[in-house]
């Protein structure tokens, strides 16, 4: 079995992510401002980082726990194998905590893994944000959708990968080994 590497390292990544992360959470901003008044903004930002600080810190701790156990969720759902093969765990040198997948799944299951906390911990607060005014919904929406910055970029490293293609999640990087049958 050939080995194509699909990956960057993680301090690349860390690098890359502002770049991705701001202009989109600029976009989804300025998105909820045009329908909703940039006031609704200012204001869930006053709240979240002036007047409920501690709040704020809690949501954000607990929602970066809670978007590593969505990549397992994600791949143990899409793949029905179980929780055996998802790995958690934190890379001190880059202050990165991440969720690992131990054993090659199809491309279609890795990307569900991938993009499973970026649409339940940010495109679905966001589009609540959306469509009932929330400021509070939108500024956590668009925050979980710039921390998945990550995720995107793993994304992007797939681009060119049929969904039926065999990849196996990287175990120090940021994106997979494309795995391909030599006929060997």
């Amino acid at each position: 079995m050939k080995r194509v590497d699909l990956s960057m390292s993680t301090l690349k990544a860390n690098l890359l992510a502002p770049a991705v992360a701001f202009p989109l959470g600029g976009l989804l901003s300025a998105a909820f401002a045009l329908v909703w008044g940039v006031d609704r903004l200012v204001d869930a930002f006053q709240v979240a980082m002036l007047d409920r600080t501690g709040v704020s810190v809690a949501v954000l701790v607990v929602g970066i726990v809670s978007h590593e156990l969505l990549h397992g969720i994600g791949w143990t759902l899409a793949s029905a194998r179980g929780w055996n093969v998802v790995s958690f765990g934190f890379q001190l040198k880059t202050l990165t905590p991440y969720a690992h997948l131990e054993e090659p799944v199809t491309a279609r299951v890795h990307r569900v893994g991938l993009l499973m906390p970026a649409g339940v911990l940010g495109v679905l607060p966001w589009m609540v944000g959306m469509l009932v005014g929330d400021g509070l919904f939108n500024l956590f929406g668009v925050l979980f959708i710039m921390l998945a910055s990550g995720d995107l970029m793993a994304i992007w490293l797939l681009r060119r990968v049929r969904p039926d293609q065999q990849v196996q999640d990287h175990p120090e990087r940021v994106g997979v080994y494309l795995l391909i049958d030599d006929g060997v």
